[in-house]
């Protein structure tokens, strides 16, 4: 018994990074039931997705996995509801793994996915699996690394107002991934229409191919410590699969 004990505790300490950021305005992790078309939101704010296709016509391959959701390339979006109350400064997490070469949206805020307007912002493939963000029409950033090569990786964007980074495995790679402080080039986020919705796997540069989960937005900017926390620990999973093991032997 004392034994159990201990691993529950080990359990909770282990799993205890993982507890959802006071200023999380929606979390997606894309492990619903196989056969499911929509998406929940595991925030405690019900902003539960729907999917969708460009056309009823349109080939329907895109499905969960169990613990992520794999798009095919067939036009599948997902969309959130409007009002969520995330702009002013913001974070984006999403966790990918894909070997697309081309261009392809992963998330996508605005009106119209596949419009550039005024207000759109989207996180995109581009360049042969390079970050890009992407901002009314002319304003963008890139990631020097390329994120196709197969395995996941966490893709973390966050606006500090003056000052948008990109961050790959809780990592800044370079000063390339962010763009300068004190260049304000979105003068209208603290009063942008909160009527947007979130389009997840499409944007105006295309679909996206592979599998994603984990989407986490943020209504605030997140500090380096709080980013490299959204990373899975391989030191933690196999502690876990530690406890386990020792748990079975007793």
């Amino acid at each position: 018994m004392k034994n159990f004990g201990f691993f529950v505790v080990l359990f909770a300490v282990l799993i205890s990074g993982t507890v959802a950021n006071a200023s999380l305005v929606a979390w997606y992790q894309m492990n619903d039931p196989i056969g499911t078309e929509s998406v929940t939101d595991s925030s405690g704010h019900s902003y539960n997705a729907g999917m969708a296709w460009d056309t009823l016509e349109s080939p329907r391959t895109s499905a969960y996995t169990g613990s992520s959701l794999n798009f095919a390339g067939d036009s599948m979006r997902i969309w959130t509801p409007t009002n969520m109350g995330a702009t002013g400064d913001f974070t984006w997490s999403v966790k990918i793994k894909t070997t697309q070469t081309a261009n392809g949206g992963i998330i996508n805020h605005s009106d119209d996915r596949w419009n550039q307007n005024t207000g759109n912002q989207s996180v995109s493939l581009f360049n042969n699996g390079k970050i890009l963000f992407f901002m009314e029409g002319d304003n963008w950033i890139m990631s020097e690394a390329s994120v196709n090569d197969g395995v996941w990786h966490t893709v973390t964007l966050v606006n500090y107002w003056e000052n948008v980074c990109i961050y790959i495995d809780g990592q800044k790679a370079a000063l390339d991934y962010c763009f300068a402080e004190g260049n304000n080039w979105f003068p209208n986020l603290d009063t942008a229409s909160d009527s947007y919705k979130y389009w997840l796997g499409a944007s105006s540069f295309g679909s996206f191919v592979g599998e994603m989960k984990d989407v986490q937005i943020y209504d605030n900017a997140l500090s380096d410590a709080e980013i490299s926390a959204l990373v899975p620990e391989p030191a933690t999973i196999s502690l876990l699969g530690l406890g386990l093991i020792l748990f079975r032997r007793k």
